[in-house]
């Protein structure tokens, strides 16, 4: 590598670290990161983790909308309400955040907080998929063996269920019935 080469090589390394540093600290400085500390402290103050996530909904953090998604979705720290639960991960899901996409994905199939909509919950289980969640890529085959908002395909449902086994996931029972099988032996 010439001089003038690993000069500029240097400069773009140099400039990627701190463009690094610079998108860390307005990070740490936002309510949600604020949010997660103190939710990973030894002991947090809930009501302040609640407030701090509110405020970066307020202020437009996908990941906030996810956050209090799952804690309505779940009844954690919040009474259960899974039409709110629905539309935080739809607001979450805008900004393409996989687990938001499978978790609305999901309400989309079975119609908890929103009305049913086959079609819609298969591409969002292939965009979740595509995005690398796990979980999806198993779901993306389930929808195409039966049928699931999407023709119904077995070779690319095993195309997906290969993958999904690539990645340690299984169908719910599967890790069960194969711990049994083993014990019987």
């Amino acid at each position: 590598m010439t001089r003038r080469k690993r000069k500029f090589v240097e400069k773009v390394r140099v400039l990627s670290t701190k463009f690094s540093e610079l998108e860390a600290s307005a990070d740490e400085s936002s309510a949600y990161a604020s949010a997660l500390v103190e939710a990973r402290s030894e002991n947090p103050d809930i009501p302040r983790v609640l407030a701090l996530l509110e405020s970066a909904l307020a202020e437009g953090d996908p990941r906030a909308a996810y956050a209090l998604g799952v804690w309505y979705a779940n009844g954690t720290h919040l009474e259960k309400d899974v039409n709110r639960a629905t539309e935080l991960f739809a607001l979450a899901a805008e900004a393409k955040i996989k687990e938001a996409l499978y978790d609305l994905a999901h309400s989309k199939e079975t119609g908890k907080g929103c009305p049913v909509d086959l079609e819609a919950a298969f591409h969002l289980y292939l965009d979740s998929a595509i995005r690398g969640d796990d979980q999806a890529i198993n779901e993306v085959g389930r929808c195409y063996f039966f049928g699931i908002g999407v023709a119904e395909d077995r070779t690319l449902a095993n195309i997906w269920y290969d993958r999904a086994e690539e990645l340690g996931v299984y169908e719910e029972g599967e890790d069960d019935q194969d711990e049994d099988e083993v014990d019987q032996q």
